[in-house]
């Protein structure tokens, strides 16, 4: 690997590092709610396997979402997927 892109690689993990850091800080407490108070009844129970699944499933298919050809609407699905 040259020197440029290590460097590059860096950067790009910083980036992600920092934006994973944002998103724990952000929602942990929400997480924290979540267990004391809704995922804590019968109801309710399965939501923490039903987003771990989620979770799994998506980091599963990332590499064939990846390899699709992109159209050039990705900031609007971007956009849909933040709201």
């Amino acid at each position: 690997m040259s020197d440029r892109s290590l460097q590059n690689h860096f950067q790009t993990n910083a980036w992600v590092i920092l934006i994973g850091a944002g998103l724990l800080l952000m929602y942990a407490p929400v997480f924290i709610s979540f267990t004391e108070t809704v995922w804590a009844t019968d109801d309710q129970g399965h939501g923490p396997i039903v987003l771990g699944v989620s979770l799994w499933l998506t980091w599963r298919t990332r590499h064939d979402v990846d390899a699709l050809p992109s159209s050039g609407k990705s900031i609007a699905a971007a956009i849909f997927l933040a709201l």
